[in-house]
């Protein structure tokens, strides 16, 4: 795929997009996955620059140190994607895939100075801590932090 060029109007920048690929009670999942957009700020108009279509319901996303990181929201079987932003991030490459514990996760967010990520369920209530490696990938298994009570 022919990327354009990333553009130096102000405002121009480069947005990842997660999406729901499948038909959830909340939602009726219709997209490609996830859309990697640069937008142009002198036109304010958006060019597509990739799309992985490989990941199911990538409905949140973090980027961090040159590191995509994607959560599938699913009651079970739901998995922790890591891409590499290359390219002057016109482009995606998968360097991990973790499963995640637990149902629905609803959030991933990275703590780059204590090498650690976060993903919390919403159908079952945990928040995981994966660690990372130097890389900025998981190492073992996360650390399952459950709390019970409303």
């Amino acid at each position: 795929m022919h990327s354009p060029p990333l553009f130096d109007a102000p405002g121009s920048c480069v947005l990842a997009v997660g999406t729901y690929t499948e038909i959830l009670p909340h939602v009726q999942g219709r997209g490609r996955g996830i859309q990697l957009l640069a937008f142009d700020g002198a036109t304010a108009s958006f060019h597509e620059r990739q799309v992985l279509t490989g990941p199911v319901n990538p409905s949140y996303l973090c980027a961090a140190a040159g590191r995509l990181y994607s959560v599938s929201e699913r009651e079970q079987d739901a998995v922790l994607e890591i891409f590499a932003i290359e390219d002057g991030a016109a482009a995606l490459r998968a360097v991990g895939r973790v499963a995640v514990p637990g149902a629905a996760p609803c959030h991933v967010s990275v703590n780059l100075p204590a090498r650690q990520l976060y993903v919390s369920n919403y159908g079952s209530g945990e928040l995981l801590c994966f660690a990372l490696d130097a890389d900025g990938l998981p190492l073992g298994a996360p650390q399952v932090i459950a709390r019970r009570g409303a």
